[in-house]
């Protein structure tokens, strides 16, 4: 089944939705993996634009 598929059963909004989950899954699994935090990143970048 293709996209045009599932959005005329289940919606757009709802396969959207799913779509958006999986990606944020995906994200969020391969970054723990990697140990890559955002975060940190992003507070070094601050104090190095900041000085």
């Amino acid at each position: 089944m293709d996209m045009a598929g599932w959005i005329e059963r289940w919606g757009e909004p709802a396969v959207l939705a799913c779509g958006g989950l999986v990606l944020g899954l995906g994200f969020g699994f391969f970054g723990q993996r990697s140990k890559f935090c955002l975060r940190v990143v992003c507070v070094k970048l601050c104090k190095l634009v900041i000085r």
